[in-house]
């Protein structure tokens, strides 16, 4: 059987499972890490691939055992292939594997009234010295094509501000303030051209009336519609 796994919107393989149980040691397949092998009918994430099964998943290999054949150190599971690891890294003091922790609809909420009062900042700067120049225009036409291209321009911006700022440092800035990031499943970078499909897809969700915001409070993983349609989640760092 073939494995594949998906890095930064990437399909990497294929994998005898020899190989691929060797990346799972190595810690390049985590839970959340989306997984294809074949007679699977669509990836899924590596954690949730045996959902159905009765076993725990080792917080450091993210592989799956029974509860029994395992160590609890709080909330966290470690398997006997990795606990004499675990066990230094608490001798050392050393920072030790925790769950994704996805950001919830309000720190999200904080983070979107953040961005939009920079947006409005910057229309305001462009919208006050156009209202005087068509006011000096007089002419009807000029005003109807001047009003039509500062619609354009702030269409440009809605999609741009978030594209350049998600590519590039994976948050925007009401991201940022909120210690917020955009990942892959796989805790990946977005890339520009996801992070572009991203902004498009948030207008779908403003166009619905907010419902896809909304849905971030119901989904296990925090995820907005958006967030669905482009394999995105949001995260604290």
């Amino acid at each position: 059987m073939n494995w594949y796994y998906a890095n930064e919107g990437q399909q990497v393989g294929p994998f005898t499972q020899a190989e691929f149980d060797r990346l799972i040691s190595a810690g390049t397949v985590l839970p959340h890490t989306l997984v294809w092998h074949d007679g699977l009918e669509s990836w899924r994430e590596y954690g949730r691939l045996s959902a159905g099964l009765a076993g725990t998943f080792c917080s450091f290999c993210g592989r799956e055992y029974a509860p029994d054949d395992m160590i609890r150190y709080g909330e966290q599971f470690i398997c006997a292939q990795c606990k004499p690891v675990f066990v230094q890294r608490i001798k050392e003091g050393l920072p030790l594997p925790s769950k994704v922790d996805f950001a919830g609809f309000w720190i999200r909420l904080g983070a979107k009234l953040i961005d939009w009062f920079a947006l409005m900042s910057a229309y305001m700067a462009l919208f006050i010295p156009f209202s005087f120049l068509t006011i000096k225009w007089h002419s009807p036409g000029t005003l109807i094509f001047a009003m039509a291209v500062l619609y354009i321009v702030q269409f440009f911006v809605v999609l741009a501000y978030p594209t350049f700022f998600v590519g590039r440092y994976q948050a925007t800035p009401g991201k940022m303030v909120c210690g917020l990031k955009v990942v892959l499943p796989d805790g990946g970078r977005v890339s520009y051209l996801r992070a572009l499909g991203r902004a498009a897809a948030e207008l779908l969700s403003q166009f619905i009336l907010y419902i896809g915001y909304i849905m971030a409070g119901f989904d296990e993983e925090k995820r907005t519609l958006h967030d669905h349609i482009c394999s995105t989640r949001v995260i604290r760092k």
